[in-house]
């Protein structure tokens, strides 16, 4: 099960919350919540506010245990613009924009497996086999040309100077 906080008209452009956010992906709650506490950002503090909520209501509602918690995904919308005007030149005026930022957080619960399940035809199996170190050295060394000088001499004809400057690259 997962529990869910939104945050909705933070007075912070949503590119500089995403700065904030996009380093708590995948963390344990914990961990996030002593990673914002560090973090140099304006957009932190809000964050923290949101993260302790959506502990709060996995706990309350959904009675899970905190030290299980994760941060499944946090999103970053754009809420509305206010638009202000600051006098320019000459009787101008230049319009500054007041950006606001929606943000969602969904905690997840460690250790609870997918159930997703996907459909195959009926009577097709799949093999399935771990390779080691040396089976991938052996293809990689199979597949890759020898030198250089055997893969630019088995074309047939060599047009001009401009051809030649293509064929002749390195192999990587």
């Amino acid at each position: 099960m997962e529990a869910t906080a939104r945050l909705s008209y933070l007075h912070i452009s949503p590119r500089k919350v995403r700065l904030a956010a996009h380093v708590l992906k995948g963390m344990d709650v914990r961990r996030a919540e002593l990673e914002l506490h560090n973090l140099p950002k304006r957009a932190s503090m809000p964050l923290v506010k949101l993260l302790k909520s959506a502990i709060q209501n996995a706990v309350h509602d959904l009675q899970q245990d905190p030290a299980r918690l994760y941060v499944k995904s946090i999103t970053v919308d754009a809420g509305p613009v206010a638009k202000r005007m600051m006098p320019r030149a000459f009787g101008r005026g230049a319009t500054i924009r007041k950006r606001t930022s929606h943000v969602s957080l969904v905690l997840g619960l460690r250790g609870e497996e997918r159930t997703s399940v996907r459909k195959t035809k009926k009577g097709t199996t799949f093999a399935v086999r771990e390779a080691d170190w040396e089976d991938v050295k052996g293809n990689v060394v199979e597949n890759r040309p020898s030198t250089r000088n055997a893969s630019a001499g088995s074309s047939k004809k060599k047009s001009g100077k401009f051809s030649k400057k293509i064929f002749t690259r390195k192999v990587i």
